[in-house]
């Protein structure tokens, strides 16, 4: 599927089919990997990253943000709230992230 962007540049768009999101809130970190490097495209990363942070599956977090989530689309108040709770692994995830945090 084509949108068009405010410049009016056609950009394709990938709608997420679910099944990254399930294994992510799942803490499935070998079924992540396998989805992630076989073609999860941008969005379902996202969306899987954020349930993963928020079913607190660490090593499902730590895949995703290998494979360039971007914890900018929807996952900053969860790094917010691992500084403001001194939550040292979730911060360095985090910051070692292949997409830096634009907090």
């Amino acid at each position: 599927m084509y949108k068009s962007d405010a410049a009016g540049t056609s950009v394709f768009v990938d709608p997420p089919n679910g099944w990254l999101d399930l294994v992510a809130g799942r803490n499935d970190v070998r079924f992540t990997r396998l989805l992630t490097i076989f073609g999860a495209n941008q969005v379902s990363k996202n969306q899987a990253l954020v349930t993963a942070l928020g079913a607190n599956c660490i090593g499902t977090v730590q895949e995703l943000l290998r494979s360039e989530a971007d914890p900018n689309v929807g996952a900053s108040e969860y790094f917010m709230n691992a500084v403001k709770e001194q939550n040292i692994d979730l911060v360095c995830l985090f910051l070692t992230a292949v997409v830096p945090i634009q907090q």
